[in-house]
């Protein structure tokens, strides 16, 4: 368990960068498109044929004689890949409201600093990308590379497989007998989203205190989660989660 000193040293390290106006922007679109998922596949489920079996099978294999908790179970597993995107596209929008960052007006990649001369394309976790979006994005950042010859392009990867730091060569396939395959490129790289953090302020812990910060703010959003968010903050999953994700603390 990390000491409330520590969590509040940390959690205090982004206000500078993106103030809490912005952040707390972000979270209530995410807020609010959630809802809106919500209420539709509300009215969906009234109107759909649910599968008799499957649900009868998953009552019974994880014990649960509750419909309402069923239900709202299934909604839950019916919103995952909606939520993914959402918070994929909030990471995007943070790290594009950092000073001297944005998203370029063709849409070509998802990020430009020009100060830095940097491109960037994000993608929210290690296990939804696949050779062909990896290719993808390569493609994208190359073209990008072809205008902007002394730049450099990232493939940053918000939650990693591995919470440490890394900044390699991107790598599509390495199979280069495929059609994803494209050759490595020093000006080309994948980085972790902490390290990228880091890069464009250069301050270590960004992530992680964004992380710290958002509970505070839904409160101010939404304060009939304080109880919620209180014993959520409470329990040491909080933590642990986050420094699997992302690793220990950087002094």
């Amino acid at each position: 368990m990390i000491e409330k000193d520590k969590n509040k040293e940390i959690k205090d390290i982004s206000i500078p960068y993106l103030s809490d106006a912005i952040l707390e922007r972000e979270i209530k679109i995410v807020l609010d498109l959630m809802t809106k998922s919500i209420q539709m596949i509300e009215k969906k489920y009234v109107s759909n044929v649910i599968d008799p079996f499957t649900t009868l099978f998953e009552k019974i294999i994880f014990s649960d004689d509750n419909n309402d908790k069923w239900k709202k179970k299934e909604f839950q597993r019916q919103l995952q890949k909606t939520l993914a995107n959402h918070i994929g596209r909030f990471h995007q929008n943070l790290l594009c409201s950092l000073q001297d960052c944005k998203e370029p007006d063709e849409r070509g990649t998802d990020l430009v600093c020009n100060k830095k001369k940097i491109f960037a394309e994000i993608k929210n976790k290690w296990n939804s990308t696949n050779a062909d979006s990896l290719a993808g994005s390569y493609d994208k950042l190359e073209k990008a590379l072809s205008s902007n010859p002394a730049f450099k392009g990232y493939f940053v990867t918000i939650i990693p497989n591995n919470s440490e730091n890394y900044c390699t060569p991107l790598i599509t396939t390495k199979n280069n007998k495929k059609s994803q395959w494209r050759k490595p490129r020093k000006n080309i790289m994948e980085i972790n989203a902490e390290f990228f953090y880091e890069k464009l302020t250069n301050k270590k812990n960004l992530l992680k205190s964004i992380y710290y910060r958002i509970p505070n703010l839904v409160k101010s959003i939404e304060p009939n989660k304080k109880g919620l968010l209180d014993n959520i903050e409470k329990d040491s999953s909080f933590n642990y989660f986050l420094l699997k994700a992302l690793g220990n603390f950087e002094d």
